[in-house]
């Protein structure tokens, strides 16, 4: 359809959905390596984090979350 020129970061957005280049992140109680695209805080891998959020209360999951609940 149309012919676009040598635009590396396009094609990255078309493939991926994100425009800026992965970068490398390092879970900072595993040590598992983990690409993170945008803006993410935090210093855990997704199955730590997970872990993390199982030892949480429900209260504390839904002050979290930002609900309020009586």
């Amino acid at each position: 359809m149309f012919d676009l020129p040598d635009a590396p970061d396009i094609a990255r957005t078309m493939r991926t959905g994100y425009p800026g280049t992965p970068r490398r992140h390092v879970c900072s109680i595993c040590g598992d390596v983990a690409t993170v695209y945008g803006d993410t805080s935090g210093e855990m891998c997704v199955p730590c984090a997970l872990d993390k959020w199982d030892e949480l209360t429900d209260a504390e999951k839904l002050n979290l979350l930002g609900f309020d609940y009586l």
